[in-house]
């Protein structure tokens, strides 16, 4: 169903539907959807590359950003690493200055205390000589006080606060998790280990040979469609005429028919199964006037016979 903009790959396991994915005929975003409820869980937008993942996104490796080194961009590249922490933190920062009277109020997004908990500060003073800086006032209203003891003096502050909107509150992280029962007794890195690949929490010992084996299709009788991606599709399979080493089609029937092989030249010998006589084609592919004998059947006997 391309041609009205659903095209979709599906997925079965035991003729049940697992997987799709698709181009979605509406937003043109590309989708992954897990069947059966699980909805959407990746999605790439169309035209930007926004990539959205609907769930935990998990790296055995580090996770960074790559650009063209600033300093040789031609021949190097710089790579900035995210910052790893067992709690699921937002930061914030910036640089203020206190007044005449050593204090400043920060303000931050009108959003921060909808979305965090549990605050936490930095200050470092910057220049303007030795100073003390506090917070005065903690957050509230999504503003807080920094007061110094002495005027004048730039600030830098950072404040994080431990994630807490409505996603998380329903899915709270944690950082430590007991494997499930597939995992338990295996490994995410199992090289890291010195294990072998086989302890892979992933290992499947039928995948590696899963590419050079060639399996019959299994017959199975699908669901009925609405023509939509996320629907099952019937696979139906068509009758095809034998073809012979040349690529010519052979037309057979099973009984009482007229059968018309080709020979070695791709020509068609006409025969007749019974009563009939048969012209051969000689070398050249014409049919060849030879007369010959046939066999005449009936019920009681076989016996040979000339022809005129």
């Amino acid at each position: 169903d391309a041609f009205s903009g659903d095209a979709a790959v599906r997925f079965y396991k035991a003729g049940v539907g697992q997987w799709n994915t698709r181009n979605n005929p509406i937003t043109n975003d590309y989708q992954i959807f897990e069947l059966g409820g699980g909805g959407e869980r990746l999605r790439i937008e169309d035209g930007t590359g926004k990539v959205v993942v609907n769930g935990d996104f998990t790296a055995l490796g580090v996770k960074l950003f790559t650009m063209d080194y600033p300093l040789d961009p031609t021949n190097k590249t710089l790579m900035h690493a995210a910052i790893e922490s067992n709690e699921v933190l937002n930061s914030y920062s910036g640089n203020v200055v206190t007044d005449a009277s050593g204090k400043v109020t920060v303000s931050l997004p009108d959003y921060f205390e909808a979305i965090n908990k549990d605050f936490r500060y930095q200050l470092t003073v910057v220049g303007g000589g030795f100073a003390q800086a506090i917070i005065s006032k903690e957050i509230s209203n999504n503003k807080f006080e920094i007061a110094t003891n002495q005027p004048n003096i730039k600030v830098s502050w950072m404040v994080m606060g431990v994630r807490n909107d409505k996603h998380m509150q329903q899915n709270p992280f944690s950082a430590v998790e007991v494997k499930n029962a597939a995992q338990k007794g295996k490994y995410i890195d199992p090289k890291a280990w010195g294990m072998p690949e086989s302890k892979g929490v992933s290992y499947d010992a039928s995948m590696q040979n899963s590419l050079q084996d060639i399996k019959p299709v299994e017959k199975k009788t699908a669901t009925p469609t609405t023509g939509g991606s996320l629907d099952p599709i019937t696979i139906s399979q068509a009758k095809s005429n034998p073809a012979n080493n040349t690529g010519s089609v052979i037309q057979t029937e099973a009984s009482k028919s007229v059968t018309k092989p080709v020979d070695n030249n791709g020509s068609v010998i006409q025969t007749e199964a019974t009563k009939s006589v048969s012209k051969p084609a000689d070398k050249s592919g014409s049919v060849s006037d030879t007369e010959k004998p046939v066999i005449k059947v009936n019920e009681s006997k076989v016996e040979k016979t000339k022809t005129d």
